[in-house]
């Protein structure tokens, strides 16, 4: 598990993009939650699975509606619901084990490990922003 805190700013809408196309190995999952791994009653409010060789995003208002239809379903009022507000959110990769692959050194003839590598790419910015010239 890798955590990422993002900050949002003022209410803004954010869009979050990622690029997965240097996930070479087993996929990974992708996690977006309201609270830190330490917090007991964090809200899910977003999942990917089989990430990896593609990209994808989402926005900060749909990640606002899943909080709101969580509490919601929790039986919060709807002047509490109109309230909430995300300042910031938790990016979780869940990224599997994989088995250790050796291959032997013909100079020596020592077995080494092989490492296996691959990355994600995250971004995120202001969603829909005009500018004016």
């Amino acid at each position: 598990l890798k955590e990422i805190e993002v900050a949002l700013m003022l209410n803004a809408s954010y869009k979050f993009n990622f690029d997965a196309r240097g996930v070479t190995e087993d996929k990974i999952l992708v996690q977006v939650y309201n609270r830190p791994t330490d917090y007991n009653k964090r809200v899910l409010l977003y999942e990917k699975k089989s990430v990896g060789g593609g990209s994808f995003f989402f926005t900060s208002k749909q990640l606002t509606e899943n909080m709101r239809k969580h509490y919601e379903g929790k039986g919060m009022a709807e002047e509490e619901l109109d309230k909430l507000l995300l300042t910031k959110v938790y990016l979780d990769y869940i990224i599997p084990a994989i088995d250790m692959d050796y291959e032997e050194d013909p100079e020596t003839g020592r077995r080494k490990a092989v490492v296996k590598k691959g990355a994600i790419v995250f971004a995120s910015g202001y969603e829909n922003l005009e500018a004016n010239y």
